[in-house]
């Protein structure tokens, strides 16, 4: 019975002519004629429009007043008379119709549209589009009638309808047909070793019992590349070379007109053994073993084994299509130290998907392939906005905080986390980095690569219309700022996930104020440029790689300063294997987070038409005192000079005590041997400590012209339960920002460290003990509070830093002072590194004879000759400007006995972080011109 349907596809094709162009209608309608053209169709044609039953439901539907008014609203439209005119133009063009005929033939030969290759066929194929849910939907959509949409579900619901889904059902009953719609499965190549299914097997010369995988489209397979023989083309392009002798892959079918002349070859992957291909199971909640678990691939085995050569975690999320075993691949072949790297792929599975390569009992846990349906238009892939599984309730990006934070706790030498997603992977990866509350987050560097998503969850309503910012009409696009395209009030697509995360951190607005903070970089194919998507995600830009401009600038809109970096992969289509290779994506994956943004993205000139949204910078600012009144300016000098001639008089005091006893000035040896009595004694500090601590607190920051703290991304949170060590530069004179640190309420709780011998002084360690929290600077000392998880601050450069001090040049001495870092690492602390703006124009410091006065150092004997103020020259200069700097948080990883690379490692990754606080906070600090010229000095 196929009369009907023959109906029923043609009026599809006329609305879709609507939507396609006019060489797409073209196609369709030359398949429906040569459909029509084979014997064996017209008998059967024939034979139905002999049926009366059929005849007489053809001829009700036509004569309805629905479908009549539906053809004349069609017929009538703009779009359908320019179509129709481009279409007639075209096929009275010899030319072209020559070229659509052989288009026709290629399409049909290869299979890449169905509903031309089932027109050859048959006309089956044309009820299998109309079938379609996403073709149904895209027509509800664009006609938005309630008496069609209603035709629409009365099809369905036909006899014909259902006889063509029970036929379906047995298809899939049959193995053999069912194994074409299993996902992650594998094929054994001629060579040896497997491949993913949809993948072409070349030969690997390097090892002959193996084959390289390489990635392709359709049935026909790419092109193996001779040389470099693990090299290959996908569909349509052959191996070829450039005129430069460059490797490139050449277009060889001129039909498809978006694809670009010439691509890069494929680098092929090659799995080292077969069982890399399982698919293994982890287990969400430890309370249930027994309950679904996520599906994944790894090229560790099991999560849960620990694994302590690994460096790097790599974790890729599918597109979707969910073919992981492809991702997987792929990404394997793009990591530049497989044998360093651990690689997951989680597999987001839905309903119907299947594996022979489990290695696990429970049932997986899996994600509707569609879900809740808004103004007739379904939406599809419910993982990739973070809902909850159709068997358990679990969101899909707990999958992935589940796989970091269990991975973490195996890989003892792990450096860095990397997330990332292409397509349909990409905008997942995107609103989990938005989103996600993990504590990986705090503990580890975790980097997410945002690659060609379809869409972005923007952080404010307003988007770029014509060059200009404002905000959509919501009749529309009625759901354009919900989630997942935005954070704005709306709940069509229900995520409990989404809304724990945000009660979890008090709300939106501290969501988007934490977004900027972590490393996000978003990498675009310059050629990912067809236009698709619904309103809501055209309302972002025309195709994928504009929509990611818009979004940056849309971040640098609402932060008043550019946010993340972009890439943007030169000559790459919408192809993941081949944007992961590229150096733009090779450069966005594993290249240095600090790098220099150049190349990344270009804001554009676009037309400002309201008052930007305020929001908070990236630093928080707890003290700004400036332009003091010259009572608190003096009471300022005599809290600086108290701590001054303290440090002064504590380096003298054995020698004052040797004096006095030799001299028998008894008042003054008492008084000596009592305060030091009195600093070793355990005593709890009470109203007169909190009156002088708030006193010093107050009024030293007023002595100075102006003095200012910032912190980087946060405050420090008691609720966090990772150790902070604060590394502070420059020592200095006198580390008058040091001391300007030990007084802030927000670091009452840290473990100040002063130098030894300093601290072992009666008088420093008596004022240190009465104002706040001090310690000393000796490993022994420090390795007893890292034992307690204590927060503690250092003067890593110690008295050698003090000796380098200059009123012209930024120095600090950390090339070489490595063992803080190690404790870090064997104990678990986080590094805020801390600079002190100012600190050198304080006082003037000799200059010269270093060598001879850093070996004085070796033996704690300061090294330094100073002048200050022009009255009292103990005093710092009054008319200096300070500002300290508390950086944002160095997340690394617990070692318990880390290598000397370990080691190395991660201080090289202190000294970076503590070049870019500098670099980024000079100009604020020295104003536009001393910035220009100023760069620290590392020695």
């Amino acid at each position: 019975m196929f009369s009907l349907r023959f109906l029923f596809s043609v009026f599809a094709l006329l609305i879709l002519s609507v939507v396609t162009s006019a060489d797409d209608v073209a196609i369709g309608l030359e398949g429906l004629r040569q459909a029509a053209a084979d014997p064996a169709m017209l008998a059967q044609l024939m034979q139905d429009m002999q049926d009366p039953e059929i005849m007489a439901e053809a001829k009700k539907m036509m004569e309805s007043p629905e479908f009549q008014k539906q053809m004349k609203k069609l017929s009538q439209s703009k779009e359908f008379k320019d179509t129709t005119k481009q279409f007639e133009q075209k096929m009275n063009d010899p030319n072209h119709a020559a070229q659509m005929e052989a288009k026709m033939e290629h399409m049909m030969k290869v299979g890449q549209e169905q509903l031309k290759k089932n027109a050859m066929q048959g006309v089956e194929g044309a009820m299998a589009a109309m079938n379609d849910p996403q073709v149904v939907a895209e027509m509800s959509k664009m006609l938005k009638d309630p008496s069609f949409a209603k035709q629409l579900k009365e099809m369905q619901n036909s006899p014909e309808f259902q006889q063509y889904v029970n036929a379906m059902q047995e298809m899939l009953q049959d193995p053999a047909k069912r194994a074409q719609f299993d996902r992650a499965t594998w094929h054994a190549c001629d060579a040896g070793g497997l491949c993913p299914d949809q993948n072409t097997c070349c030969p690997n010369v390097d090892d002959p019992t193996a084959s390289f995988c390489l990635p392709s489209k359709n049935e026909r397979g790419g092109s193996c590349c001779v040389e470099p023989h693990n090299t290959g083309c996908g569909d349509d392009y052959s191996c070829d070379n450039d005129e430069d002798g460059t490797p490139i892959c050449q277009k060889t079918n001129d039909d498809n007109e978006d694809a670009p002349e010439h691509l890069p070859r494929y680098r092929a992957c090659s799995l080292p053994w077969d069982a890399l291909t399982q698919i293994h199971g982890l287990v969400i909640d430890s309370t249930t073993p027994d309950g679904p678990v996520a599906a994944y691939m790894s090229t560790g085995s099991s999560l849960n084994h620990v694994h302590d050569h690994i460096k790097t975690l790599f974790v890729v999320v599918h597109g979707s299509g969910r073919n992981v075993e492809d991702y997987f691949c792929s990404a394997h072949a793009a990591l530049p130290n497989p044998d360093t790297t651990l690689l997951i792929a989680p597999w987001l599975m839905a309903p119907g998907d299947e594996s022979d390569s489990f290695v696990f009992p429970n049932e997986p846990l899996r994600w509707a392939e569609y879900g809740p349906v808004h103004d007739d238009v379904p939406f599809f892939h419910t993982w990739r906005y973070g809902a909850d599984a159709t068997n358990a309730p679990v969101s899909s990006y707990a999958v992935v905080d589940r796989i970091l934070e269990i991975a973490t706790a195996s890989l003892p030498r792990l450096r860095e986390i990397i997330v990332t997603g292409h397509s349909a992977g990409g905008q997942f990866a995107q609103r989990w980095a938005l989103l996600s509350n993990s504590h990986v987050w705090k503990t580890h560097p975790v980097r997410v690569v945002v690659a060609n998503p379809r869409s972005f969850c923007f952080l404010s309503a307003e988007r770029l219309i014509n060059g200009t910012w404002q905000i959509p009409n919501e009749e529309d696009c009625p759901v354009y700022n919900e989630w997942e395209w935005g954070l704005g009030p709306g709940d069509w697509l229900s995520t409990p996930y989404k809304d724990q995360a945000i009660d979890d951190v008090g709300g939106v607005d501290e969501i988007i104020r934490r977004y900027p903070s972590r490393d996000i970089v978003y990498l675009a194919g310059e050629q990912d440029i067809i236009p698709n998507g619904d309103c809501q995600d055209q309302l972002q830009g025309a195709f994928r790689r504009v929509r990611s401009e818009n979004f940056m600038a849309s971040l640098e809109r609402i932060y008043h300063r550019p946010v993340h970096r972009r890439y943007v992969a030169s000559g790459i289509p919408h192809d993941h294997t081949l944007l992961y290779q590229s150096p733009e994506g090779q450069q966005a994956l594993f290249g240095d987070s600090e790098a220099d943004m150049k190349g990344s993205w270009q804001r554009e000139e676009i037309t400002e038409t309201k008052v930007q949204p305020t929001m908070s910078p990236k630093t928080i600012c707890v003290l700004d005192n400036r332009d003091s009144p010259l009572w608190d300016r003096f009471l300022g000098a005599l809290g600086v000079g108290s701590f001054v001639t303290l440090w002064l008089s504590s380096l003298a005091s054995p020698l004052v005590f040797y004096k006095a006893v030799r001299g028998e000035n008894y008042v003054v040896a008492t008084s000596l041997f009592a305060t030091a009595v009195l600093a070793y004694l355990p005593w709890e500090r009470g109203t007169l400590s909190r009156s002088i601590r708030m006193f010093l607190y107050r009024y030293h920051p007023k002595y100075y012209r102006s003095c200012k703290v910032l912190f980087e991304e946060c405050l420090p949170d008691a609720a966090d339960k990772t150790p902070t060590f604060y590394a502070v530069h420059p020592h200095g004179a006198f580390t008058l920002g040091w001391a300007c640190m030990y007084c802030l309420p927000e670091l009452e709780s840290v473990r100040f460290n002063f130098a030894s011998a300093l601290f072992a002084t009666p008088l420093i360690r008596l004022f240190t003990r009465v104002v706040g929290k001090p310690g000393a600077a000796s490993k022994g000392a420090m390795v007893r509070c890292m034992e307690k998880q204590q927060d503690m601050a250092l003067l890593p450069g110690g008295f050698e830093e003090a000796t380098i001090t200059s009123l012209q040049h930024d120095r600090v001495f950390i090339q070489k002072r490595t063992g803080f870092v190690r404790l870090c690492l064997q104990y678990g602390y986080q590094i805020r590194p801390v600079y002190v703006f100012g600190e050198k124009k304080l006082f003037w410091n000799i200059q010269g004879a270093f060598p001879f006065r850093l070996v004085m150092n070796r033996y704690k004997i300061p090294g330094i000759l100073i002048w200050g103020n022009s009255i009292i020259p103990i005093l710092p200069k009054a008319s200096s400007d300070l500002l300290v700097v508390i950086g944002a948080p160095i997340r690394i990883p617990q070692i318990s006995n880390p290598t000397a690379e370990d080691v190395k490692f991660w201080h090289s990754k202190y000294m970076a972080a503590l070049q870019k606080l500098f670099e980024e906070h000079k100009e604020a600090a020295y104003g536009v011109d001393e910035a220009k010229v100023t760069k620290l000095e590392v020695w």
